[in-house]
């Protein structure tokens, strides 16, 4: 019985070392479907089908809504902060020669 469970425990830790590798050719293989048949349905000539226009529902806009600031405005205001500018400080790495 312990050889029989040996054989089992190592039948199991192969199947779950190689079930990455399978799933990923499995979806290799349907890229390369959907590939090959994209390239078919190009080959083929495209036939023009006349677009049907769909009736659009009136939206309307509640007037309480804030207006969004322009990017003009938000860069007007980012440079009247009272927080001084980052300053950058150079460090020398110690030397270890012996």
């Amino acid at each position: 019985m312990n050889t029989f469970l040996n054989y089992l425990f190592v039948l199991a830790l192969f199947g779950l070392i190689t079930l990455p590798a399978l799933v990923g050719h499995a979806r290799e293989r349907a890229i390369d479907r959907q590939l090959r048949e994209a390239e078919l349905r190009e080959a083929e000539p495209l036939k023009a089908e006349p677009l049907k226009a769909e009736p659009r529902r009136a939206v309307r806009r509640s007037s309480t809504s804030a207006p969004v600031p322009s990017r003009a405005t938000v860069r007007a205001n980012s440079g009247s902060s009272s927080r001084p500018a980052p300053t950058t400080v150079a460090v020398k790495a110690p030397c270890n020669a012996g």
